[in-house]
C-alpha cells in the first residue's frame, strides 16, 4: 500500500476494529491524564506549570507506542481523518481489496474509543472537567 494504511494478511476486520480502538483509547486516555489534568496547573500541580509545559512528551510518546504496535498490523489509522487523507490517492486497487472493504474500522475504531475513553476517565476520577482530577484527594504532609 503506498499509503500506509492496510489489513496484514492475519488480521481480521473485528480484530483490526479492537486494534485502533485500542490504539486510539490509549492516545485519548493519556491526553485526559495530561492535558486535562494539568488544565489548571497553578491549582493543583506541585511544580507550577513546568508537568503542564511537559504534556506533549507523553502525548507524542503514546503516538509513537501507538504507531510501532499497529503499524504492521493495521496501518495504524487512530485517526480517520489521517486515514481519509492517507488512502484518498489509493486508487480503486486498494478500494477493492480487503482493506478497502474494511474501510469502517479506520471510522468506528477511532470514534468509539473517543467516546469510551472520556468515559473511562470520568469512572476513574469522577470528572472530565480541567484541572479538577486531583481536588478532594488526600495530600501528604511534608516530612
Amino acid at each position: 500500500y503506498h499509503s500506509g494504511i492496510g489489513l496484514a494478511n492475519d488480521i481480521t476486520p473485528a480484530g483490526g476494529f479492537f486494534l485502533e480502538f485500542m490504539g486510539t483509547l490509549l492516545l485519548i486516555f493519556v491526553v485526559f491524564n495530561v492535558a486535562v489534568w494539568t488544565g489548571k496547573p497553578l491549582e493543583n500541580d506541585i511544580a507550577g506549570s513546568t508537568i503542564s509545559a511537559l504534556a506533549p512528551l507523553p502525548i507524542g510518546l503514546a503516538v509513537a507506542v501507538s504507531h510501532l504496535t499497529l503499524g504492521p498490523l493495521t496501518g495504524c489509522g487512530i485517526n480517520p481523518a489521517r486515514v481519509i487523507g492517507a488512502v484518498v490517492w489509493e486508487g480503486k486497487d486498494w478500494w477493492d481489496g480487503r482493506s478497502g472493504k474494511a474501510f469502517w474500522i479506520y471510522i468506528a475504531g477511532p470514534l468509539t474509543a473517543s467516546l469510551v475513553g472520556p468515559l473511562i476517565y470520568a469512572a476513574l476520577y469522577g470528572t472530565v472537567s480541567p484541572g479538577s482530577a486531583g481536588k478532594g484527594q488526600s495530600k501528604v504532609a511534608a516530612v
